[in-house]
């Protein structure tokens, strides 16, 4: 049976929800809908307040980023941009055109350095799982996208905004524009 809600959201107190959510007992496709794990002191009416008010603050966040974005396409101010491509080209523009940086928190991209053998060339890939299978050059490293853009988000001078697909909004970011953007400095010419 499928879950028909958008979002959970596990209050409990201590460490329960640890617990619970490593427990055989907890369905992992519950795992996957979670919104927010919130510590509350108290039960009830009282908790469930307190659940609600601390996760909109997070979903809050998310939607705010994600708005701005979808209002610059809107006005069509050419002060953004997405896609996994697009988004690399622009954090490495001089000066770098790249304000904000927009990721989705699940993003499945590792960045491959590779080297062809016989050019002595030096490759850099961005490769789903899919595309992993295909790599034809040695490997010298492997690291997720986005611990790497974590890393190097002071070197382009930009912020690092991460969102997730728990509303409406982030579901339109993640899936519709690949989940990973950018809110411009000036608008760009690629």
């Amino acid at each position: 049976m499928e879950p028909n809600v958008d979002g959970l959201i596990l209050a409990t107190r201590g460490d329960y929800k640890a617990t619970l959510t490593k427990s055989d007992e907890f369905d992992p496709k519950l795992a996957a809908m979670m919104v927010n794990v919130v510590d509350v002191t108290i039960g009830g009416e009282g908790g469930f307040h307190i659940a609600i008010h601390q996760t909109s603050k997070v979903l809050a966040k998310d939607r705010r980023i994600i708005v701005k974005v979808f209002d610059e396409i809107t006005e069509e101010t050419g002060k953004y941009l997405y896609g996994l491509d697009d988004t690399l080209k622009a954090l490495e523009s001089k000066p770098c055109a790249v304000e904000t940086l927009i990721l989705w928190e699940n993003l499945d991209i590792n960045r491959y350095v590779m080297k062809n053998r016989e050019t002595g060339e030096t490759v850099i890939k961005h490769l789903n799982k899919e595309d992993e299978g295909n790599i034809e050059l040695d490997v010298e490293e492997k690291m997720s996208l986005l611990d790497w853009l974590r890393n190097e988000c002071a070197r382009f001078g930009c912020a690092l905004e991460f969102v997730n697909d728990k509303s409406l909004e982030g579901k339109r970011f993640c899936k519709g524009l690949e989940g990973i953007g950018a809110i411009l400095r000036y608008p760009l010419d690629l």
